[in-house]
């Protein structure tokens, strides 16, 4: 939870992402503290309709939706856009794009194992990481295992455009 000051009271306000690996690895102890932590708050946050609904006792007060930061508007259809990538692209005609913040239970070691596995079957396909996060052990792996259809990008300030050069993402 967190704090924020209105006036001279303080606010308690709780945030619920019910479906990360991160809750569910939570010791009892601990997950007792986060339940309480959402029943005495003054407000909850959740990023789903479904976070909420799993605390039926705070319709009385004030929850909110904030569904992952996405903002619709401000995707770019992929029609309209021509394709220009940061990395050496030419030898690629389909793309797989993963956008998430680098930590141990997103599995970007997965993510390197399909791309391992696609190459041998699909010589045309690359595949893309966005997100910051510890990014150099991902990035040596590749390097090591002479892995060519894996670009990692760090954080971007223009993910929209990056998802438009997915074919699956």
């Amino acid at each position: 939870g967190s704090l924020l000051m209105t006036g001279s009271q303080a606010r308690h306000i709780a945030s619920v992402i019910t479906d990360t690996t991160g809750i569910r690895l939570l010791n009892l102890k601990q997950r007792v503290m986060f339940e309480l932590a959402v029943f005495s708050a003054d407000a909850v946050v959740s990023n789903t309709k479904l976070g909420l609904s799993r605390y039926p006792f705070i319709v009385s007060r004030a929850a909110f939706v904030i569904p992952n930061g996405v903002r619709v508007e401000r995707f770019i259809r992929s029609d309209v856009v021509e394709r220009t990538f940061p990395f050496n692209s030419t030898k690629f005609n389909r793309f797989v794009v993963m956008v998430a913040a680098v930590r141990p239970h997103k599995d970007f070691d997965f993510f390197i194992d399909v791309a391992k596995q696609m190459r041998r079957e699909y010589n045309d396909v690359a595949f893309v990481g966005i997100g910051g996060g510890e990014l150099a052990p991902l990035v040596e792996r590749v390097r090591d295992e002479v892995i060519e259809n894996v670009f990692f990008l760090g954080p971007r300030e223009d993910v929209e455009l990056c998802l438009s050069w997915s074919d699956v993402g």
